[in-house]
């Protein structure tokens, strides 16, 4: 898969429609940095890989547990559930606050 993969480009633009435009973006690598909030910390989500895989990277500092998720995705059908699943923890990260 090249780095401009038509699987690459179907998350970048299922991304930037839930989330709007990344903020940072480096080559292929997109990063949104996401809050409910603007007076919470944010879960960062990175969007990278290499040129055979796309691997989405969820940092969730309200996570009492690790935080740190990441997924390779391999189809299609791998995209909407991670939107969602990101979605959700911005919507709860206010209710994980010790």
């Amino acid at each position: 898969m090249s780095a401009s993969s038509p699987l690459r480009e179907r998350v970048h633009e299922a991304f930037k429609k839930a989330f709007g435009a990344p903020d940072r973006v480096y080559g292929v690598d997109m990063h949104w940095s996401l809050r409910r909030f603007a007076y919470m910390a944010a879960v960062n989500v990175l969007v990278n890989g290499s040129s055979e895989e796309v691997v989405v990277w969820v940092f969730d500092p309200h996570d009492r547990n690790d935080g740190i998720q990441h997924q390779a995705v391999t189809t299609d059908a791998e995209i909407a559930p991670l939107v969602a699943m990101i979605s959700d923890r911005v919507r709860l990260a206010w209710q994980a606050q010790p």
